[in-house]
């Protein structure tokens, strides 16, 4: 069974909470336990990298998605929905960093005082109109491109080489993708890692469970936690790794004498819930990731070569309740591809001035897929039916919460993958040392949910709510 899985979904749920009680007053020791709470987390350096804070409001934490809603919660049944959200945020932000800071997940008596304390914030300083409207002003995540850099690295007169490069790169994947898919090369197996807990492939209820979810004031679909699993079993794909060694192996990252290592024994498919907005649209999104221990060098000199590698891919359900589109970037937010499973036609995405996006496939099939994964690079070759995924060896993986890499044992205590900055420690690449005039921060090194720049001409983030809006014309 899924472990974890109910913190991440209360994440996403947005589930009103009891109405807070209105005729408290707030204690000033609630408002100096989180200043102080957050004062020993920044001197222990333990910070999470996800959701951010909102200046003078610590018991809340915004990202990507509740942000685009600041605009829609000048509805009072709204505004609760919305500031119950960030407030969830905020509370499991601080479930693993006081798991982190004390060492142990004993921690249910300090949430619960927070909790308290952050009803009675709530009920007393967001009373007002104009205590509403500071927080909308201040409930935004800025973007994860440095300006500084940009300045400093003549983005205007790197632009043309940076968009040199990308093209290249890009023509390169289309021939690959246009191109005969070949057999695995000398010394090299085909390796098939499913879900261990795969569903019965029932996508007519899938579908119904997806489409008929109630949704609560901000329009957002509630689904149950057994829904939420049921969908993620149903849509898992399998990944068909090409396997030269160890480095194509899947595994699970764990703290090792100090450093980030893959537990190659205790595979694991980690999830994410997620929205999109196109429209008035909301739509259910199913996020995998997954886990390799490097990118090997190739040759003396390799530049995109470090520890830890991986692949994120995202299934993004139609209003139907159906795959409407598969997209993927590895966990540094580069090499973002579109596979749309319907005919779906791709917007002029910026010209010039933005990086384009992919579709080097075309349509992919929807129904129990396997994504074929390059040795080494880890690259996607090819988005493949599940019965055409003809393998040597299979494995079957457990899939279990993302949330859980926000704390791990260390050995002589508990420490996030994740570093303050939203970055993994170590995981820096040689690339960056010419990429950095693009603006995106450690170009190369892998990065937690919610902190993906994923292109390096113009701005994009892979969890922008409107990302395939701008992308993508869907059918009508």
């Amino acid at each position: 069974m899924l472990t974890r899985f109910a913190g991440a979904i209360a994440l996403l749920i947005l589930a009103g909470c009891a109405s807070l009680p209105q005729d408290i007053a707030p204690p000033s020791a609630c408002r100096i336990l989180f200043e102080d709470l957050d004062r020993e987390i920044a001197a222990a350096g333990i910070a999470d990298g996800g959701a951010r804070k909102i200046a003078g409001f610590p018991y809340l934490r915004v990202n990507r998605w509740l942000a685009s809603f600041r605009a829609e919660t000048h509805d009072a049944e709204r505004f609760s929905v919305w500031v119950s959200g960030l407030q969830e945020l905020d509370r499991q932000a601080r479930r693993a960093e006081l798991a982190n800071l004390r060492g142990h997940l004993d921690i249910g008596d300090e949430l619960f005082r927070l909790d308290d304390c952050a009803a009675r914030l709530i009920a007393g300083e967001l009373r007002t109109p104009g205590a509403r409207q500071r927080l909308r002003e201040r409930a935004v995540v800025a973007s994860d491109y440095s300006i500084t850099a940009r300045v400093f690295g003549l983005y205007p007169l790197a632009l043309p080489f940076l968009k040199l490069g990308i093209s290249s790169f890009q023509r390169e994947v289309r021939e690959d993708f246009a191109a005969p898919l070949e057999p695995a090369g000398a010394g090299r197996s085909l390796v098939l890692w499913q879900n261990a807990e795969r569903a019965t492939r029932d996508f007519v209820n899938g579908a119904r469970l997806a489409r008929e979810a109630p949704r609560n004031a901000l329009g957002i679909p509630e689904l149950s936690e057994h829904a939420w699993i049921e969908l993620f079993n149903l849509h898992a794909p399998a990944f068909l790794v090409e396997t030269a060694g160890d480095t194509d192996r899947l595994g699970t990252p764990v703290w090792r004498d100090g450093r980030i290592a893959l537990d190659l024994e205790t595979p694991r498919i980690f999830l994410q819930p997620a929205y999109t907005r196109y429209g008035e649209e909301i739509l259910l999104q199913l996020v995998y990731v997954i886990w390799f221990a490097e990118r090997p060098r190739e040759g003396l000199i390799d530049s995109y070569a470090g520890r830890l590698d991986g692949l994120i891919w995202r299934v993004t359900l139609g209003p139907q309740g159906f795959p409407l589109v598969h997209d993927s970037i590895h966990p540094c937010g580069c090499y973002h591809y579109l596979f749309p499973v319907e005919e779906l036609k791709l917007k002029d995405s910026g010209g010039f001035l933005q990086e384009g996006v992919m579709a080097p496939q075309g349509r992919t099939p929807w129904w129990q897929i396997a994504v074929r994964l390059e040795s080494g690079t880890h690259y996607v070759q090819r988005v493949l039916p599940l019965a055409e995924a003809h393998a040597d060896t299979q494995h079957s993986v457990p899939i279990v919460a993302y949330n859980a890499l926000r704390s791990l044992p260390d050995g002589a205590g508990r420490r996030s993958l994740f570093q303050p900055n939203g970055m993994v420690a170590g995981t820096q690449r040689g690339e960056r040392l010419w990429l950095w005039p693009s603006g995106v921060r450690n170009p190369g090194a892998m990065r937690q949910w919610g902190r993906h720049a994923t292109s390096f001409v113009g701005q994009r983030h892979f969890d922008e709510p409107r990302l395939l809006e701008e992308l993508l014309e869907l059918p009508r």
